[in-house]
């Protein structure tokens, strides 16, 4: 092992954290779920509205099977990602068990798949060994690192709340949902307030959604 990789890894062992990184770990988790929320209430709500609203139909009878869609929808959306996390966090649950039982019972064989793991990576097989087994003085760190190296599960799968997510994806579809049926009833106030002429009709739609719709700006500071 050369000086340098030495001093490296002794670095490793005594050198303290100098200097503490602050993290948007807590909202950050929740952006799949916002996202894909928001974006099948906007679209699924739009194409139902301006379906409706290109047959002609009657306002009252656009109004409620948009609300419908729109509370189907978002029921439909929290359903799936409260049991879609929920088997997220038995897998990772189950994998964790698993990884701690074969560390209990077959150490020295858990370590020789991490040391080709690294080697695998492009460090030289010592400087493997000798990371592995530093990792492996602290069981918890070890399986944390496997699981991460082995199975690409990171430490925190387990830890999510499902209906949390469930929760949070409900309310990104029920809000972004309401866009269109809000440039819908803002497009029929214009119509009748200025008398707008047939032609003009889908011109004024689409200027109603784009003023009911967030801007780049709202977005960032949500």
């Amino acid at each position: 092992m050369s000086t340098q990789e030495e001093h490296s890894l002794h670095e490793m062992e005594a050198t303290p954290l100098l200097h503490a990184e602050h993290h948007k770990g807590a909202s950050g988790k929740y952006i799949k779920s916002i996202i894909y929320g928001g974006l099948d209430g906007i679209g699924s709500v739009f194409v139902t509205v301006a379906s409706l609203a290109g047959a002609a139909q009657n306002f009252v009878f656009i109004l409620i099977l948009g609300i419908a869609k729109l509370i189907a929808g978002a029921i439909s959306m929290g359903v799936g990602d409260y049991l879609s996390t929920q088997a997220e966090v038995q897998y990772a649950a189950g994998e964790r068990a698993r990884e701690e039982w074969e560390c209990a019972h077959y150490l020295d064989g858990e370590k020789e798949e991490m040391v080709e793991l690294y080697v695998a990576k492009g460090l030289k097989e010592n400087t493997a060994k000798r990371i592995v087994e530093i990792l492996s003085k602290d069981r918890k760190v070890f399986v944390d690192i496997m699981m991460i190296e082995e199975l690409g599960i990171m430490p925190d799968d387990e830890y999510q709340i499902p209906w949390k997510h469930g929760a949070v994806n409900f309310t990104s579809f029920m809000i972004f949902g309401l866009i269109p049926l809000l440039a819908y009833m803002a497009y029929l106030a214009v119509i009748k307030l200025f008398a707008v002429s047939a032609n003009e009709e889908h011109i004024t739609f689409y200027i109603c959604l784009l003023y009911t719709s967030p801007s780049p700006r709202d977005r960032q500071k949500s």
